[in-house]
């Protein structure tokens, strides 16, 4: 949830400064926009990435009753691989900003370098990052499929329906990104044709992205802090089928 606000903050950088609609930003303030928004998305997908490929580990873990090897170690990379991604595509798009002679921006409520380069470069790894949360979601998928037993409890039926929520969402990332990276090369250098509708679609990802996640109940239940608590116990931590015990019948001599 955090890149998502990352994502939203990044596109209201010129609104808070109070140059959104004068269209007279200070250059400084051009760079450090443009390129947070061309970070920010594949910052978004990594984490998105990350989570699933988290939730495969746990749900596999808990349906098998096999952990996955070195898990500390992948939780690490986990956490800190989508900030590299982050933080190596914001100095990618300012090295490319201070380099050129004459940048220029569009700057109509967000500023963006008139370069086609950081746009290429940001849908290419969208594409490249969304793809195996797609194949993760699937597998998934086939794995509750297998043990479609345990879906009889409420939290992890509630689990199923978000993962799918998810798949779809992540198709609709897939297709975006796909398009940005078509149009990115089609559209001479500079143009911004087509880019506006997609913008449009682009900042309707964030609210799915809260609506999937953000109304899980153990979030709620924080938010909702003014409400009477009631113990929540989250997931079980152990989800694997298992055949109900039985008892020896104690013997009798007749």
């Amino acid at each position: 949830m955090g890149s998502w606000v990352v994502f939203c903050m990044s596109y209201l950088l010129l609104f808070f400064s109070g140059h959104a609609f004068d269209g007279e930003p200070e250059l400084s303030l051009c760079i450090i926009q443009s390129s947070l928004t061309y970070a920010v998305s594949p910052f978004a997908a990594a984490c998105a990435l990350a989570l699933v490929t988290q939730l495969f580990f746990n749900i596999n873990s808990a349906l098998t009753g096999n952990s996955i090897g070195g898990s500390r170690y992948w939780r690490v990379i986990l956490i800190a691989a989508p900030y590299a991604v982050f933080f190596f595509l914001v100095l990618e798009s300012t090295i490319i900003a201070l380099a050129a002679p004459n940048a220029e921006f569009s700057s109509i409520s967000y500023c963006s370098l008139q370069s086609n380069v950081p746009s290429r470069i940001t849908s290419a790894l969208d594409v490249v990052l969304v793809l195996p949360v797609l194949v993760l979601n699937v597998l998934i998928y086939l794995r509750f499929r297998k043990h479609r037993a345990v879906l009889r409890t409420g939290n992890l039926k509630s689990m199923f329906i978000r993962v799918s929520a998810f798949m779809v969402f992540g198709i609709i990332a897939v297709a975006v990104g796909s398009l940005f990276f078509v149009i990115a090369f089609l559209n001479a250098e500079g143009s911004n044709t087509g880019l506006v509708e997609l913008d449009i679609i682009l900042s309707t990802l964030p609210i799915a992205a809260v609506i999937v996640f953000g109304t899980h109940k153990d979030l709620l239940v924080v938010w909702l802090f003014w409400r009477k608590k009631h113990n929540y116990s989250g997931f079980p931590a152990v989800l694997r089928e298992t055949k109900p015990k039985t008892t020896p019948h104690s013997w009798s001599p007749h």
